[in-house]
């Protein structure tokens, strides 16, 4: 903007320059994209926000803000990478059949597996441990011959019970109800979330039919009074 308010002939051309390439790079690329990996743009950039995202997961809200190419019809793109073939395995992630991530389904399914790097956690024996956050430390222990471990914790049984509901539900194929997801299908809060189709039960499993409600089944999980098991 110039100081009487009007905009600078060069800043507005410059910036017309970068839209109109931006167009012309976007426009070849898709064609090529499309011809060689079978995804379009939308897809890609879908895609690429759950891989940058915490955890790679994002709400259907979320992915609105961020995406670059669809704001309107989040919905009705993620229902099309459905329908070509990336697979929901969790109720916010997506995958080729036979290629999703192996470390999130032994995680969810309680699972054993290791942890390398700072920060890393692992799960052996029932005993969750995690490695030291920072880089400086990490390194100066493994070089010492040392262990990186940081801290642990070995859960109770019921504890134990309300996290394989917890993590089960963020399955498409959902788990099997157990003593804590009897206790949640018995509450109140289960009947609440059946009634608004937010959680169905069906071949002895408890489904998250509702992705975006996803935390209020975890917070009526969490909420259940203990169970001796």
């Amino acid at each position: 903007m110039t100081n009487d308010g009007r905009v600078d002939p060069l800043w507005f051309d410059s910036w017309r320059g970068v839209l109109f390439a931006s167009a012309r790079v976007l426009s070849a690329v898709e064609p090529r994209l499309q011809e060689h990996s079978g995804i379009s743009l939308a897809f890609l950039d879908v895609l690429g926000r759950l891989y940058d995202a915490p955890e790679g997961k994002l709400r259907m809200q979320e992915l609105q803000q961020r995406s670059l190419f669809t704001r309107s019809g989040m919905t009705r793109l993620v229902d099309r990478m459905e329908a070509a073939g990336l697979v929901r395995y969790e109720t916010s992630n997506y995958a080729r059949p036979g290629h999703a991530c192996i470390y999130n389904l032994i995680t969810w399914a309680q699972g054993e597996y290791a942890a390398f790097g700072n920060g890393a956690h692992r799960h052996r024996g029932g005993e969750r441990s995690w490695n030291v956050r920072r880089v400086d430390r990490y390194e100066e222990r493994v070089l010492a011959g040392e262990s990186a471990t940081s801290g642990s914790e070995r859960l109770s049984g019921w504890e134990r019970e309300v996290e394989r509901v917890s993590l089960g539900l963020r399955r498409t194929a959902g788990v099997r109800p157990g003593i804590a997801g009897a206790a949640l299908l018995a509450a109140p809060a289960g009947d609440r979330l059946i009634a608004a189709g937010v959680i169905a039960v069906g071949d002895d499993r408890i489904r998250v039919t509702r992705p975006l409600l996803g935390d209020e089944v975890a917070r009526a999980v969490l909420a259940l009074d203990p169970i001796e098991c």
